[in-house]
């Protein structure tokens, strides 16, 4: 194993447990939408400087069939996400954070993710097993729960207001 797949390999392990940690605890709306962002610019970085002509020429059915499975996965596991996410008002403020149940979800995308990419390796799908790939998928994945998240904090919010308006009729 050369020492840049053991850099790759140690710098994923790290991005995933801060990712998680950060996933885990009460997070302000405003600041989810940033993950997906930079993970995005990421990945468009990685692929300037790894997708050649070389790569690009070795494109078969089978990348596009595992990219494909992958992205539908990828937006199953955004969704599930974001449907696992607590939203509450905390300190006055709406916040979210993931339930155990929705990390459990992260660590499985992770790891098909991971077997995909192996799978691929094995079988020559190179783009399938590019990191750049690796990137755009977990950006997906999280921005697709950020959009289902959004979704239920506007009506968590939607609920807040309905309740003052009740409370206040009410007295």
């Amino acid at each position: 194993m050369s020492p840049q797949t053991v850099l790759t390999i140690l710098i994923g392990i790290a991005v995933l447990i801060f990712i998680s940690f950060r996933q885990m605890r009460w997070q302000q709306p405003a600041r989810q939408l940033r993950m997906p962002l930079i993970l995005g610019i990421v990945g468009v970085v990685e692929a300037s400087s790894s997708w050649n002509n070389a790569l690009l020429s070795k494109i078969s059915g089978l990348d596009v069939v595992l990219i494909g499975f992958e992205l539908c996965l990828a937006v199953l596991g955004g969704w599930l996400m974001g449907r696992l996410s607590q939203v509450a008002t905390v300190n006055g403020s709406t916040q979210t954070r993931l339930r155990p149940a929705g990390l459990v979800v992260w660590f499985g995308f992770i790891a098909l993710r991971i077997g995909m990419a192996t799978l691929g390796g094995f079988l020559g799908a190179t783009l399938a097993s590019n990191t750049a790939v690796i990137i755009f998928m977990v950006a997906i994945v999280k921005g697709i729960q950020v959009l289902v998240v959004r979704e239920r904090i506007a009506r968590h919010e939607l609920g807040q207001v309905d309740q003052r308006a009740d409370s206040v009729l009410g007295s």
